[in-house]
């Protein structure tokens, strides 16, 4: 006997029209109310959803099938605008520049045109989103925001629109992100540091005025290697975290502890210390948390284009699910990073899904450097996936 219930004795299925006729309102203002909508108050959203829940109301996935595709007719042309908030500084040009080829390009293969709009041309929060709302702007894309005083996308109405944050900056809104793995990176490198030999590893992670978020991630990460990993050479060497426009107290600290290899935020390290007429390629190798990919700097890598890319699924999906104005609880999309080889590190290791698989030696051309006071720590170390 099959357990499905015959149709004769099946309930009716629970439709918006049910809920809207016991409330006295539209079938519209019934779903609109269940998407959030801005345009419903919050006393008729409240009552429409607990009368849904109440009598066990669920979507047709046909229905919604069906609308999905509707959503998804037409070109970019049709005028299905992303904005791309974009700010004017100097460590944002070319960031923002590699987020906006990439977020571009697939939001054009989602039937999307992304334009940028440029934040400081505005004298505050409420223009911006009277001149985004006027043009029919409904979908934003925020990437790193690099001026601590640019807050005026804070103050965005966001229940106006759908938003997604591609990278986290000095400025950013509660929006669901996708950004680098800056912690998991971090470790890494101290992870192949380690298995790779290396005994006085120096770290000069620099810090940002006012501190930002990475700042926190970097060092926490780098504590819990050196204390974790039980580096006892390493923690005779303070971290140094001097602000990037001291200079001097860079030198000094090199100059005080000489690591066998140094541990930069990025390549700035090496050059600061190069032109203060230190011969580190005779006596230092260097690894880099944040280095452009196929430079001469070893190090990390991060996906900037992946993360665009996802940045813009992810806006296309709560399009498709009318999500407005700021997630009760944004969600981080974490990326995991890539490395490249470089010339400065004598050791390369393969990564999988960021887990090391093998490291190896590396040859690089710089002949001066001195060799490794263990030379069977660059044999290849394997691990398993």
């Amino acid at each position: 006997m099959s357990d499905t219930p015959s149709s004769s004795h099946a309930h009716p299925r629970v439709t918006m029209s049910t809920i809207a006729q016991q409330i006295g309102v539209t079938k519209t203002t019934v779903s609109l109310a269940l998407r959030d909508h801005p345009s419903i108050s919050k006393a008729t959203t409240e009552k429409v959803k607990t009368l849904a829940k109440k009598l066990g109301y669920r979507p047709d996935p046909a229905i919604s099938a069906i609308a999905t595709q509707r959503w998804s007719i037409g070109s970019p042309s049709s005028g299905r605008v992303i904005a791309y908030l974009r700010h004017e500084h100097e460590h944002a040009k070319s960031t923002q520049g590699v987020y906006l080829e990439a977020a571009s390009r697939r939001a054009y293969e989602l039937g999307y045109k992304l334009e940028p709009f440029n934040v400081d041309e505005y004298p505050n929060a409420t223009s911006i989103s009277r001149v985004l709302y006027s043009r029919g702007i409904r979908g934003i894309i925020v990437p790193p925001i690099a001026n601590p005083n640019s807050k005026r996308v804070l103050y965005i109405e966001w229940d106006k629109f759908t938003a997604v944050c591609c990278g986290i900056g000095r400025v950013k809104p509660q929006l669901h992100t996708v950004t680098p793995d800056t912690f998991a990176h971090t470790h890494l490198v101290w992870k192949v540091l380690q298995e790779a030999g290396y005994k006085r590893i120096g770290a000069a992670l620099m810090k940002h005025n006012p501190l930002a978020y990475d700042d926190l991630l970097r060092v926490g990460a780098s504590t819990a290697a050196i204390h974790l990993l039980e580096l006892e050479e390493a923690a005779k060497i303070p971290i140094f975290t001097g602000e990037f426009e001291d200079k001097k107290s860079l030198i000094n600290w090199y100059e005080k502890h000489r690591p066998e290899v140094l541990l930069g935020f990025n390549q700035s390290v090496w050059e600061t210390l190069d032109e203060a007429g230190f011969d580190l390629a005779s006596e230092t190798e260097f690894v880099s948390l944040l280095t452009p990919e196929g430079c001469e700097w070893s190090g990390i890598v991060h996906h900037y284009e992946e993360i665009a890319v996802k940045a813009v699924e992810l806006l296309d999906s709560e399009l498709r699910h009318n999500q407005w104005g700021l997630p009760k609880n944004p969600n981080t999309m974490l990326v995991v990073p890539k490395w490249n080889d470089g010339n400065t590190l004598r050791v390369k290791p393969e990564l999988h899904e960021g887990r090391i698989v093998s490291i190896k030696p590396h040859e690089i051309e710089a002949p001066a450097l001195k060799p490794l006071e263990e030379p069977e720590a660059l044999t290849t170390i394997n691990y398993s996936r």
